[in-house]
């Protein structure tokens, strides 16, 4: 690396180390939210169905929520970090699996196939069963932003949700 290049990480460094706790935690809170609100404008106004996989990945954006208000409200801030960094990385690893599964890389999980085995007596019946459900495939991309896959930029935001709190930890070891 130039030294232009270890002096700008070195004063950022210097930098990230003096902000105070509360304020990682209410940007990792804000980031989380903003997300959820996104999600669910996009279900609801917008009649985007999410996927099981992103109703799984949405919890893990609740989770780091909630762990964040705990550390805003005075918990312990290295264990609270380290909650944080440790759900932000297995969201990260739930978001690869997402991405693989779109890319057909291997199979999704068993809700992500469509229901077996409607018991109708009718085609009535059966017709209110399937409408009742509606199944959206885990292999399939689901949305697009600006062309962007949505798992992709999922994947970002819980890469730099994880060095957020991730560098807090890392700085404390200095």
């Amino acid at each position: 690396m130039s030294k232009q290049m270890l002096d700008f990480f070195g004063k950022f460094f210097s930098h990230y180390s003096k902000v105070p706790d509360r304020t990682v935690f209410l940007l990792t809170s804000v980031i989380c939210l903003t997300c959820l609100v996104f999600a669910l404008t996009a279900e609801v106004v917008f009649k985007i169905m999410p996927c099981s996989l992103c109703i799984y990945e949405r919890y893990v954006y609740v989770a780091i929520l909630l762990i964040s208000i705990a550390g805003i409200v005075k918990s312990p801030p290295l264990l609270t970090q380290w909650l944080c960094t440790l759900a932000a990385l297995f969201g990260c690893g739930l978001t690869i699996y997402h991405i693989g599964v779109e890319l057909h890389w291997w199979q999704g999980l068993a809700a992500c196939k469509a229901p077996q085995g409607i018991k109708a007596q009718s085609m009535e019946e059966m017709r209110r069963a399937i409408e009742s459900e509606p199944f959206v495939p885990c292999d399939e991309i689901g949305w697009r932003i600006f062309g962007i896959p949505a798992t992709w930029i999922n994947l970002l935001i819980m890469l730099s949700l994880a060095k957020l709190s991730g560098f807090k930890i890392w700085l404390r070891r200095k």
